[in-house]
């Protein structure tokens, strides 16, 4: 009978995924690898770690994990190979490599990388009797056996020659027994010989006696015939014998006898044996077994060409267990590599039964102690962990089916199953196992019925075609609504992951940008990605959203990790600083340890936040990762595969490979050409082979060397890492990874270095000590000891015949030096007064031509202005006067009683109005509030001035600038202390400033150079230059008084300048140079501050002009205040003005405002007139504005370069102010008059005319008029979004180029385009009007004829009449 949700309920085994066939993966290498020959007869790993292979037909190979170097028999080469059968490998404790083969023994020395021979002599007893060489052994005492065709020989070191045991050996059954396939020894150093026909045989060393134990068939323990094929001895002391047609036997050593042991393969030919390092017995047969020894079970693997996974063939012959536990099997289709390191999570992949279903999604109850799976197609499981048994609900793919793509699971608090699908909801009862709640799937009404998804606790509808997202809380059965419209908004109507914080917050994530939805308080905040901001989201596609068990929040997207920062509520994107698996972040989840385990599409890293520490396993690894995981109580993690099954590990399990893999140096190239070991008739660098070489010495001509290395990490050899360097010339380690196993130097300089290169494995296990190797570079002839004696020679002949030369010239280079100093000092104060003498110049000009008119206020403001310059001119010159005095000795201290911290505070505070002109924190940090003392006014005032004067001219706007000021009384702790660190020697009191700002700074080789006379430091490009004496006179002043100063300063930071300056009554006693005079007059006072200027003076005023603006709009920009306020005063009646102090900002106001003329300085801070300039002309919106160049650069040099930027005009300073004035008008006026003629022309019938005022800008509009030509309600703000300037800009710049408004140029492109449909397409007149967006005819006949002077009939006719 079916229910609303029937169900077929199936109890049965959950069996795991045993280790089979199916999934035990092996790794195949053969020709297409880079194998000589797919025969493959022998397997033999090296004290180094190198794995040799010896084919049937192919002769050797050695292999490192990434490629084979292969040795053949060379027939012109005789110290290349014998032969290229390999029957067997050894190596002696001398490092010898020892090589059976089918013509000959040879020996192969790793240092020279030559092959020795050693044949059967006929006429030599002590020869091989044989050259079929056909098994090897080295013993426990370093003896080399050989195995051939004939028997056993034993090879005698000192004397290289052969003890022949040919006549101990029998005949069994007329046949020869003399073959010999395998050698071993055992712990009493007797020898087991495996041979053809004549069984198995125990040889005792001592006394040269061979034993036999030949096939029984009365005993069924025994080999079943005399065929040995192959030997092992494991660690029990139990020799396994592999026979040929006979499978496998066990033997005791100790009792010599045959085990009882069930062979399930009686006929196998087991022609190779290993064991693992779990003791597993690993033989060769048609395919590979495996026995476990302590339960006597087998498992076999056999050949299956269908599965690419498996053995590779049905003919294997050697078995190698590699000194990490790696198995290897050569077939006669290459070999086939196994190892357990490379699938750590095979074993953790779980099946139910034979049911191959997907699973889609998962669920662990920790109460019952249960894992719930939903299928695709399939129904869904619980499987109990306690019993291991499994329920089955089984779907039957019906529209009322409950089961059917099961998307969500959850368990309630009410012990309730909430399944999501895509055919609506199912709540299960699992106490009576029956549904209690159903939500049917209903087209017509978009509820949760519809395709469900689900992650946790959460359930939503995964539809974005309706207007209401609904989420579902199945824990406490809440639900949430959100909107597309209103105050709480998701950025998307697509979820993909939900998670409640436990604060009241669910992290909603979709599939544009993440919302923090605080459900106490019904508010939202919504994140996105922002390109300009890296402290946004760096994907707006949010796949996952994870609490750590630090309250840290994680947010997984398509293109990275996120964590989010809850005190500046942005995000921190961890994807710039690691190296994952995958930037597509599918879970989230925590280990025990604190470990983040990233689930991606491509793999699953391990990551440590604290460490930094990253492993990334993949499919590699036996991980193939479906998308949910789910965690239980006991640290398991559970997550779905990619195609079946689940996955079921604790992360503790996953352990890093510890093999720290060897390192070695494979090649050495020159030229990139591979250097060989030096020979007699080949002379090169090396001596040995590369691997062997502790030191090269090159010729100075060798310098360009390669070096090729390898590690020797066998599992996935391809994730190694390397780090390489060259001491003594490379600073830092250089990185690189498996496919770049080489580096390269080139032009080395003679000298010793030393190349070091380390590795790591494929889970980051570095092998610190790696390998190193010294380089000796010798020098050419011209560089020895020998060739610099002469030269010294040469050198001190030269050195007198030029030293006159030298004295002259240097004469005549101060002399030149001098002259050039002087003529820059004068230039810069030249350029100085320029700009006081234009404005003591302008207002007299303007006081004697308005003589008449002048109104006091003016006239008082104009005479105050000349006298603050008139003392502008005056304090530079004193400057040169006090240079002048300090040198010829006449400057004596004149010492006064005063407030010294008072005098200090007023000097500080006249600066307040510059600091407020340029937007700066200007700080006066006093220790002492009052200090009576005796000091001089004047020496104090300049240092300070200067000093304070040099911080605001390098410290940018908003920056920052403090004065501070201590003193300190002779005889104390501090001022003895504060004595020895400052090197000041005057025995007085003495006050410390410190002047400190965060402006541009001083480069470092600059630092000792800024105190000299007339030096300009060249590191200020957009500041206007000084005189060059201010510090200069600031040093020298302090050293008349005996103090000291010091500047500390970096680029980017700032400059600190600390002075140490005596003062006080006893200086008047000192001894010394100085004449210091004591004065009893009053305290200096500061003059008064000048009047500031709003240089936004017209903000508000201009903000609010609209189209029916009269006075032209004009931009002063000026970094000189009285220079400003001068010209700004000269323009104020007749234009509206707007005030900047350096090109930058200016620009930003032209881009604002779209004035109708700029006056503009040149040199200015931040950015000068000649760039601010070209960036007007360069832009769409101000190339139309005419600038006006202020500046006391005067030659035509500088002219023609301020023309060539696009200024207008170029006025010098100084400028007579009626001049100016009647630029600006003409100016003003000419362009008025231009836009009057041209607004009688039709631009939009003839585009060509505007060629000369600006037809790209004409030609782009009309282009978006015509886009709209039949949109009635095209009005002029849509006009101006689409152009992309505000209404006022746009308002400006059509005005300026056609003296039309936006909506005259509107009507003008539908006018046009109106006649020619009338003329050429034939449209009657309510046609037109409709076509060309007018909203009735009558209006378009209004608009017309205000154009075209005649309504659209009459001008139809009149056109086609003619």
């Amino acid at each position: 009978m079916r229910l609303i949700c029937s169900f077929i309920l199936i109890i049965f085994v959950f069996c795991s995924f045993a280790q089979t066939q199916d999934n035990i993966k092996f790794y195949h290498y053969t020709t297409k690898n880079g194998l000589s020959s797919n025969s493959v007869r022998c397997l033999y790993q090296d004290k180094k770690g190198f794995i040799w292979i010896g084919t049937d037909d192919g002769g050797l190979n050695r292999f490192d994990g990434i490629s084979f170097i292969k040795y053949t028999n060379q027939e012109d080469n005789l110290q290349s190979i014998s032969n290229n059968q390999i029957f067997a490998i050894a190596e002696d404790q001398q490092g010898f490599l020892w090589f059976a083969t089918g013509e000959g023994l040879n020996r192969f020395d790793p240092k020279s990388s030559v092959f020795k021979r050693f044949y059967h002599e006929n006429e030599n007893p002590k020869s091989l009797n044989t050259n079929k060489i056909t098994a090897l052994f080295v013993d426990s005492e370093n003896t080399l056996w050989i195995g051939t065709s004939m028997g056993l020989h034993k090879y005698d070191r000192d004397n290289e020659e052969f003890v022949n045991y040919y006549s101990g050996m029998k005949i069994q059954n007329q046949r020869p027994d003399k073959e010999i396939n395998a050698i071993i020894e055992d712990q009493r150093g007797n020898l087991w010989i495996g041979t053809w026909w004549g069984g198995l045989k125990k040889f005792n060393k001592k006394e040269g006696k061979f034993t036999d134990f030949y096939a029984d068939p009365s005993d069924a323990n025994s080999i079943r015939n005399n065929n040995v094929a192959s030997l092992f001895l494991d660690n029990q002391n139990i020799l396994w014998v592999g026979n040929y047609l006979g499978g496998i036997r066990k033997f005791d050593i100790q009792t010599e006898k045959f085990i009882p042991f069930t062979d399930r393969e009686k006929k196998a030919d087991v022609m190779g044996i290993c064991a693992d390092k779990t003791g597993k017995i690993w033989y060769s047969r048609k395919g590979v077994g495996i026995i476990h020894p302590n339960t006597n079970t087998f498992q076999f693997f056999d050949f299956d060409k269908y599965n690419l996974s498996g053995i590779n063939s049905g003919s294997c012959f050697p078995v190698l267990c590699d000194k990490t536990g790696i198995i290897w099997v050569g077939s006669d289709q290459g070999i086939s590599l196994y190892d357990v390191n490379r699938e750590r999570f095979s074993s953790t992949l779980r099946a139910i039964n034979n049911d191959h279903s997907k699973v889609e999604v998962l669920y662990f109850d920790n109460e019952q102690n249960s894992l719930w799976l939903g299928t695709s197609e399939n129904g869904l499981y619980k499987y109990d962990l306690k019993t291991e048994k499994v329920k089955h609900f089984k779907t039957d793919k019906s529209p009322n089916d409950r089961f059917f793509q099961i998307q969500a699971l959850y368990v309630n608090k009410n012990n309730q199953l909430w399944i999501g699908t895509s055919n609506g909801i199912g709540v299960l009862d699992l106490k009576t196992e029956k549904f209690v709640k159903t939500f049917l799937n209903n087209p017509a009404m978009p509820t949760l019925a519809n395709h469900v998804y689900g992650n946790g606790e959460f359930m939503w509808l995964a539809n974005d075609n309706v207007d209401n997202v609904r989420i579902f809380d199945v824990l406490h059965e809440k639900e949430y609504t959100f909107t597309r419209s209103g105050s709480v908004v998701l950025p998307s109507q697509r979820i993909s992951k939900i998670m409640n914080d436990n604060d009241s917050n669910l992290w909603v994530g979709t599939h544009e940008g993440l919302a923090k939805y605080n459900y106490a308080s019904n508010q939202i905040k919504n994140f996105c990605h922002i390109p300009s901001d890296t402290t946004s989201l760096s994907n707006n596609y949010i796949l996952s959203v994870f609490k750590d068990s630090n309250k840290n929040i994680w947010v997984g997207t398509q293109n990275g990790l996120n964590r989010y920062n809850a005190k500046t509520a942005n995000f921190e994107r961890v994807k710039q600083n690691y190296a994952f698996a995958s930037q597509y972040i599918l879970d989230i989840k925590e280990d025990q340890h604190q470990n983040l385990w990233l689930f991606t599409n491509k793999g699953v890293s391990k990551f440590n936040p604290g460490s930094g520490l990253v492993r990334n396993y993949d499919e590699d690894d036996g991980l193939f990762f479906g998308w949910n995981v789910v965690t239980a109580n006991d640290g398991l993690f559970y997550c779905t595969g990619r195609n079946e099954g689940y996955y079921a590990f604790h992360p503790d399990s996953i352990k890093d490979n510890p093999v720290i893999p060897p390192v070695h140096i494979t090649r050495f190239l020159l030229f990139n050409k591979e250097v060989q070991v030096s020979s007699k008739k080949h002379k090169t660098p090396l001596v040995a082979d590369i691997s062997e070489t502790q030191e090269i010495t090159l010729k100075y001509d060798q310098s360009y060397m390669s070096f090729e290395f390898v590690a020797l990490n066998y599992t996935h050899p391809e994730k190694n890492r390397f780090a390489y360097t060259m001491k003594g010339f490379d600073k830092d380690w250089y990185y690189t990874d498996a496919s770049h196993l080489s580096a390269t130097y080139t032009n080395l300089n003679p000298g010793s270095y030393t190349f070091h290169v380390k590795a790591s494995n494929n889970d980051g296990v570095w092998n610190e000590q790696g390998r190193e190797i010294k380089i000796v570079i010798l020098p050419p002839f011209w560089k020895t000891k020998f060739a610099y004696f002469i030269y010294f020679l040469i050198i001190v002949s030269l050195i007198y015949l030029l030293r006159n030369y030298v004295l002259n010239q240097y004469k005549l280079r101060t002399k030149i030096e001098i002259d050039q100093m002087k003529l820059n000092f004068f230039g810069n104060i030249s350029h100085e007064f320029r700009t006081p003498l234009t404005l003591i110049a302008g207002p007299l000009d303007y006081l004697l031509e308005h003589q008449s008119d002048t109104d006091r206020i003016k006239e008082h403001k104009y005479l105050t202005l000349m006298k603050r310059n008139v003392d502008r001119l005056l304090h530079l010159i004193n400057k040169v006067l006090d240079i002048k005095n300090l040198d010829s000795g006449f400057r004596n201290v004149y010492l006064k009683n005063g407030d010294i911290i008072q005098f200090i505070i007023s000097l500080a505070e006249s600066f307040n109005f510059k600091a407020e002109q340029k937007n700066i924190r200007f700080n006066v940090l006093m220790h002492q509030t009052n200090f009576e003392t005796w000091f001089d006014p004047d020496v104090l005032d300049k240092i300070i001035s200067n000093l304070l004067s040099n911080a605001f001219k390098f410290t940018p706007e908003r920056g920052a600038i403090t004065i501070e000021a201590i003193v300190f009384k002779h005889g104390t702790e501090t001022w003895e202390k504060e004595k020895e660190l400052s090197l000041v020697l005057s025995a007085s009191d003495f006050i410390k400033l410190k002047v400190k700002d965060n402006g541009i700074g001083i480069p470092a080789e600059q630092k000792e150079k800024i105190f000299e006379r007339f030096f300009q430091s060249d590191n200020h490009p957009g500041l206007s230059g000084g005189s060059g004496i201010g510090l200069a006179l600031v040093k020298e002043l302090i050293d008349l008084v005996g103090g000291k100063i010091n500047v500390e300063s970096s680029l980017g930071v700032g400059s600190c300048f600390t002075a140490w300056i005596p003062i006080g009554k006893h200086l008047a006693e000192s001894k010394g140079n100085t004449s210091f005079v004591i004065q009893d007059e009053s305290k200096l006072k500061l003059s008064e501050n000048p009047p500031s200027i709003n240089q936004n003076h017209y903000q508000d005023e201009v903000s609010k002009t609209d189209e029916s603006a009269e006075k032209p709009l004009i931009l002063i920009i000026e970094d000189n205040l009285d220079m400003g306020l001068f010209v700004a005063d000269m323009l104020q009646n007749n234009f509206q003005l707007l005030e900047a102090n350096n090109g930058k900002s200016g620009f930003e106001l032209a881009m604002e405002h779209i004035p109708d003329l700029i006056i503009s300085d040149i040199m200015m801070p931040d950015m000068d007139g000649l760039k601010m300039c070209k960036l007007i002309k360069s832009n769409e919106r101000t190339n139309h504005i005419p600038i006006i160049l202020l500046t006391a650069l005067s030659t035509e040099e500088y002219q023609v370069e301020g023309l060539y930027a696009g200024a207008d005009d170029y006025i010098m300073k100084p400028f007579n102010s009626k001049n100016l004035q009647l630029r600006v008008i003409n100016i003003i006026k000419s362009r008025q008059l231009m836009r009057e003629k041209f607004s009688l022309v039709d631009f939009i019938a003839n585009p060509s005319l505007a060629k000369s005022l600006d037809n790209e800008f004409i030609n782009k509009i009309r282009g978006i008029v015509e886009k709209h030509i039949d949109d009635s309600d095209f009005d002029p703000q849509q006009f101006a979004d689409e152009v992309g300037m505000s209404r006022t800009q746009f308002y400006r710049k059509v005005k300026a180029i056609t003296n039309q408004t936006v909506n005259d140029f509107i009507f003008s492109v539908r006018i046009n385009m109106s006649i020619k449909l009338l003329l050429t397409e034939n449209m009657n007149i309510s046609e037109t009007a409709y076509a060309v967006g007018f909203k009735t005819p009558d209006h378009f006949s209004k608009v017309f004829r205000a154009h075209m002077g005649v309504p659209p009939s009459k001008y139809v006719e009149q056109k086609k009449g003619l």
